[in-house]
């Protein structure tokens, strides 16, 4: 890789994180609340330990889970 290709990728990184810190920064404006990164991993591994709810009829679709999980993220 190239020292200019290395510049661009560090670039696009930080120009990526620049997005996603407004966009935290206009949720929480709105009255959301915005989790940090580990709020948000420990909420993930929590959903990923709550059984499974959702009954599979035949044909397209399913029925909702019992348990409503809103997420707010980046648009």
């Amino acid at each position: 890789m190239k020292a200019q290709d290395t510049i661009d990728v560090i670039a696009a990184g930080l120009g990526l994180g620049i997005k996603a810190y407004e966009s935290a920064r206009r949720i929480e404006a709105a009255g959301y609340t915005v989790p940090n990164l580990q709020e948000f991993e420990t909420r993930i591994i929590e959903l990923h330990r709550l059984p499974r709810t959702v009954s599979q009829p035949s044909g397209c679709g399913g029925s909702p889970a019992s348990k409503s999980v809103v997420y707010v993220g980046h648009a």
